[in-house]
Protein backbone atom coordinates (compact mmCIF):
# COMPACT_ATOMS: atom_id res chain seq x y z
CA UNK A 1 0.00 0.00 0.00
CA UNK A 2 2.60 2.30 0.76
CA UNK A 3 4.05 2.03 -2.61
CA UNK A 4 1.23 2.59 -4.07
CA UNK A 5 0.81 5.80 -2.11
CA UNK A 6 4.27 6.70 -3.22
CA UNK A 7 3.83 6.03 -6.96
CA UNK A 8 0.69 8.23 -6.79
CA UNK A 9 2.70 11.06 -5.23
CA UNK A 10 4.87 10.98 -8.02
CA UNK A 11 2.53 10.84 -10.80
CA UNK A 12 2.76 14.23 -13.26
CA UNK A 13 0.29 16.97 -11.02
CA UNK A 14 -2.25 16.71 -13.80
CA UNK A 15 -2.97 13.43 -13.62
CA UNK A 16 -3.27 13.84 -9.35
CA UNK A 17 -6.90 14.84 -8.50
CA UNK A 18 -7.12 14.16 -4.39
CA UNK A 19 -10.22 15.42 -2.80
CA UNK A 20 -10.80 15.70 0.83
CA UNK A 21 -14.33 15.47 2.15
CA UNK A 22 -15.27 17.20 5.15
CA UNK A 23 -18.37 16.60 6.99
CA UNK A 24 -19.68 19.08 8.85
CA UNK A 25 -23.01 19.80 11.07
CA UNK A 26 -23.51 23.11 12.55
CA UNK A 27 -19.77 23.61 12.30
CA UNK A 28 -19.79 27.72 11.45
CA UNK A 29 -16.89 28.33 13.46
CA UNK A 30 -14.33 26.02 12.13
CA UNK A 31 -14.95 24.83 8.89
CA UNK A 32 -13.47 27.55 6.93
CA UNK A 33 -10.13 27.13 8.65
CA UNK A 34 -10.96 23.20 8.27
CA UNK A 35 -11.24 24.42 4.30
CA UNK A 36 -8.64 26.66 4.16
CA UNK A 37 -6.26 24.25 5.51
CA UNK A 38 -7.14 20.74 3.44
CA UNK A 39 -6.83 22.92 0.30
CA UNK A 40 -3.50 23.59 0.82
CA UNK A 41 -2.57 19.65 0.56
CA UNK A 42 -5.66 18.53 -1.86
CA UNK A 43 -6.85 19.60 -5.63
CA UNK A 44 -10.55 19.99 -3.92
CA UNK A 45 -12.34 20.32 -0.85
CA UNK A 46 -15.91 18.64 -0.97
CA UNK A 47 -17.98 19.48 2.23
CA UNK A 48 -20.64 16.96 3.42
CA UNK A 49 -23.89 19.58 4.95
CA UNK A 50 -25.61 16.67 7.30
CA UNK A 51 -28.01 19.25 7.34
CA UNK A 52 -26.73 22.22 9.31
CA UNK A 53 -28.94 25.33 10.31
CA UNK A 54 -26.47 28.04 10.70
CA UNK A 55 -23.69 29.46 7.92
CA UNK A 56 -21.34 26.58 7.51
CA UNK A 57 -22.26 25.40 4.07
CA UNK A 58 -21.80 29.51 3.26
CA UNK A 59 -18.80 30.25 4.83
CA UNK A 60 -17.07 26.56 3.12
CA UNK A 61 -18.06 28.17 -0.35
CA UNK A 62 -16.58 31.08 -0.15
CA UNK A 63 -13.37 29.04 0.75
CA UNK A 64 -13.52 26.94 -2.29
CA UNK A 65 -15.24 23.76 -1.09
CA UNK A 66 -18.14 22.41 -2.70
CA UNK A 67 -21.07 21.54 -1.40
CA UNK A 68 -22.98 18.53 -1.15
CA UNK A 69 -26.26 18.54 0.96
CA UNK A 70 -27.99 16.48 3.08
CA UNK A 71 -31.36 17.14 4.18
Amino acid sequence: MAKMISEMLQAPQEQLMITAVIPAHNDERTIAQVVEGARKHVAEARVIDDGSSDTATQRATTDGADIIRIP
